[in-house]
């Protein structure tokens, strides 16, 4: 009858006898008291890998269901991510073509100043062109006014966002418009990259390229 494993303990209190416990394949255990001889012939050969065997702690029911969870929010979390690159490219994509159209040179005089709160007002007003050909009324002012109510400003009536309804200072440059999605656009990509590290995908990614080069070759 073959064991797994062979454990004596210390002698017995009351007399010279052993204790010995034997652990049987698929019986259980069992203990006998008497010398180690008494016990019989017993192999003993899988005795040091039934001590050793490893034993894996079982995930319970919450930790198996956080990690369904977790496993079901990450193609929602990259189609939100794509989603919000889409938005910024098309805000890149806008800025740039708003860059190259013309500016028209004007000024701008302050009639209201909408809102308010941490960011202070809106600035509408009434904006006429240099050459008096072009009047915008009820227009924002992307900058700020000085203490007469008037501004340098500069419209582009040919811009996807803002056109006639928005009028730029003069200090204002149309580059911000592109730096800015630029920088959410890296950020975005960044965040993205190391949520992708840290649930593994990233690594199954470089693996798929690796055999998939190596399958061409």
């Amino acid at each position: 009858m073959g064991i797994d494993a062979l454990l004596i303990t210390s002698p017995d209190r009351d007399g010279p006898e052993q204790v010995v416990r034997v652990m049987h394949r698929g019986a259980g255990t069992s203990t006998r008291y008497g010398t180690l001889a008494d016990v019989g012939d017993v192999d003993t050969s899988g005795a040091d890998d039934a001590f050793h065997r490893p034993r894996h702690r079982r995930l319970d029911s919450s930790h198996r269901r956080f990690d369904l969870g977790a496993q079901a929010w990450r193609p929602l979390a990259y189609i939100g991510a794509a989603l919000a690159a889409l938005v910024i490219a098309v805000l890149f994509a806008s800025a740039v073509h708003d860059s190259t159209q013309p500016r028209v040179s004007g000024t701008y005089t302050e009639e209201t100043c909408e809102g308010g709160g941490r960011y202070g007002c809106e600035s509408v007003g009434t904006w006429t062109s240099d050459d008096g050909e072009s009047t915008y009324r009820g227009v924002a002012l992307d900058g700020s006014v000085g203490t007469d109510g008037k501004s340098r400003s500069y419209a582009i009536p040919n811009a996807l966002f803002g056109g006639t309804e928005i009028v730029h200072g003069s200090t204002i440059s149309p580059l911000l418009g592109i730096v800015g999605p630029a920088v959410l656009f890296g950020m975005l990509a960044l965040v993205v990259l190391r949520a992708a590290d840290r649930w593994g995908d990233l690594d199954r990614v470089k693996k798929s390229w690796k055999h998939r080069r190596a399958s061409k070759t």
